[in-house]
């Protein structure tokens, strides 16, 4: 399918309900496949582009082309392409925003901006969009979403280091999400209420956190999600000492992304199987696998700060007595330069 989508777009399917089946269905593969989600939003926007304005009611119009763009703008985001996310966003805010009937669907692309101003560290602007979002959502009823931005401020607290305002947050959030949210936020409060309590070293609460969020995310067949869990649960068990374990659940996470073609979200949990290592003394496999990873992002074309990050972790490997704190170090850049793929890489002072 995806070699036709070089093709023109055959005049019969420029309909209104093709672009919504397409947008459902980029929604609906999200979790299993992130880039088939992005090639179907990509060939919802161009379906709907290709539309007379004059062959249906310019409302119409303006929802489903709102709707792929927003769906564009999730895949986007999911992948860790922050700026094209943001893109696309503002696109669909100005299929939108010509039309107050559309007033909800724009709050929720709003809410859908502040989870990625929230990623790439803009905390205060997520903040404003989920101060600014709420009104409407009260005047729709729309409980869900209350929750949603709950969370998501919660989240900002915990991003902070504010962790007491943070769990008091994902508390408040659990407590109204029981009455009024999808099992997909339930399961994701769980998971960032069981990360503050590992955080926090509430070592059983965590681990009973993050063991629902882990079910549910399983009965929800996202397996992203439950990658990221597992994730948590690993630094869970390298918290308690159990290397073993750790390594078991960072492979696991490692191989998922990969699968998804999350390369980012790979290599970042490939450092923490290698922080596992070095902790279970096997230095010359966290060595091995540092190369490895460092070969996988050049062919995948990570830009030359991230390789450089990579690098510097490669060569101080076999030589530093506590390399811990670098690989830590290294880890957290990586994650940051997905937001921010300009960011300088300095390596810690001697």
């Amino acid at each position: 399918m995806k070699d036709s989508w070089d093709e023109p777009i055959p005049p019969a399917w420029r309909t209104l309900g093709f672009v919504q089946e397409l947008a459902l269905e980029a929604a609906t593969t999200l979790e299993q496949d992130p880039e088939l989600s992005c090639s179907l939003a990509q060939f919802a926007v161009a379906t709907v582009s290709g539309i007379s304005p004059t062959a249906y009611p310019p409302l119409a119009i303006a929802f489903a082309e709102g709707q792929a763009w927003k769906e564009l703008g999730t895949a986007h985001r999911y992948l860790s392409q922050y700026d094209a996310a943001l893109r696309a966003y503002d696109a669909a805010r100005r299929s939108y925003a010509s039309y107050g009937a559309l007033a909800h669907e724009l709050a929720i692309v709003d809410l859908a901006r502040a989870v990625v101003f929230s990623e790439a560290c803009r905390f205060d602007e997520a903040l404003e969009l989920i101060t600014a979002t709420a009104p409407e959502f009260v005047a729709y009823h729309d409980h869900r979403r209350l929750v949603q931005g709950a969370l998501l401020r919660a989240m900002i607290y915990h991003r902070r280091g504010d962790l007491m305002r943070a769990r008091a947050g994902y508390e408040e959030a659990l407590s109204r999400a029981e009455h009024h949210a999808d099992a997909h936020t339930i399961a994701s409060i769980h998971n960032n209420l069981g990360q503050l309590c590992t955080d926090i070293n509430d070592l059983d609460t965590a681990a009973r956190e993050l063991t629902k969020a882990r079910e549910l995310f399983l009965r929800l067949s996202m397996p992203g999600e439950v990658a990221r869990t597992d994730g948590a649960l690993g630094r869970l068990a390298m918290q308690r000492g159990e290397f073993d374990d750790a390594v078991e659940l960072f492979g696991r996470v490692r191989q998922r992304f990969s699968e998804l073609g999350m390369i980012d979200e790979a290599s970042v949990s490939a450092l923490d199987i290698v922080e596992a290592l070095v902790a279970k003394n096997h230095r010359d496999d966290a060595l091995r696998l540092t190369e490895t990873v460092l070969a996988e992002c050049r062919a995948a074309g990570l830009n030359d700060r991230g390789l450089l990050a990579l690098g510097y972790l490669r060569d101080l490997l076999p030589l530093h007595p506590e390399p811990q704190l670098s690989i830590r170090y290294v880890r957290a850049y990586l994650e940051q330069l997905r937001a921010d793929p300009a960011r300088v890489f300095l390596p810690l002072p001697e």
